[in-house]
């Protein structure tokens, strides 16, 4: 089973697989665990459903922080430096932008989703990080030993973008050379899980993430657990036996 996204909040943890198949652990008040199983593509109908406009002015807002630097600096900023008619210095100004609003973001979340948040958090990336070592569903006690930070969180898509631009910089100045915009916005979503592209991801989420409990871990096991049984369904009894029969007969 390929796990190809997550995520965390206060209560709950999901893990979804490359089947388009999302398993979902909700915490209750009680402290007990609630699991769902659904397709991602009834998800996101239902979400849509429900949009609130403060959800589609963040929506808007993603969608200006992921666009607005290669579009300003590609069509913009880039020829005015090439033609010498603004300083090359500029050329990060937008970069910087980016950088500032998506912390700005990113702090925000913080403040308002809490250090429970961040525990659940580190706990989904505990777990994936220990499926993704053992090829299994780990046990609390495993999980625990591994690192809360990822190398493939979604932090570290800005972080892949960002440093490819400061790249795209260094080659300008010392070579003379511009890598256009397009190149610098797509690549890094292909090498955001390896270094040096995910580093400043990686250190962002000593501050997203918190060490876990393991009430925490337990509610990521759950949903990976939920999502890996639906992914690789057990025979009950009667079919193994009749799948057993049907082959002796064959």
């Amino acid at each position: 089973m390929v796990i190809t996204r997550a995520r965390s909040d206060e209560n709950g943890i999901y893990f979804e697989s490359s089947n388009n198949k999302r398993a979902t652990a909700l915490r209750t008040p009680s402290g007990d665990i609630q699991i769902r199983v659904e397709d991602e593509e009834d998800i996101l109908k239902e979400e849509m459903r429900n949009l609130k406009p403060v959800d589609f002015f963040r929506l808007l807002y993603g969608l200006l922080l992921a666009f607005g630097m290669p579009l300003v600096k590609g069509y913009f900023l880039v020829p005015q430096i090439k033609d010498n008619v603004i300083d090359v210095k500029f050329y990060l100004l937008p970069v910087l932008i980016y950088t500032v609003l998506n912390l700005v973001d990113v702090l925000f979340l913080i403040v308002k989703k809490g250090k429970r948040c961040r525990k659940n958090h580190g706990a989904e990336h505990k777990v994936f990080n220990a499926y993704r070592k053992l090829k299994r569903v780990p046990t609390i006690k495993e999980a625990q030993k591994f690192s809360r930070i990822c190398k493939t969180c979604g932090g570290t898509i800005p972080s892949a973008l960002i440093t490819a631009q400061i790249i795209g910089f260094i080659v300008y100045i010392h070579f003379g050379v511009v890598i256009s915009e397009k190149m610098l916005y797509i690549i890094p979503l292909f090498l955001h899980g390896i270094f040096p592209f995910n580093l400043f991801g990686k250190l962002l989420q000593f501050f997203t993430t918190a060490q876990p409990d393991d009430s925490n871990v337990d509610l990521a096991i759950a949903a990976l657990e939920a999502l890996y049984e639906n992914e690789n369904p057990k025979m009950d009894p009667d079919e193994l036996a009749e799948y057993a029969n049907s082959i002796f007969r064959n």
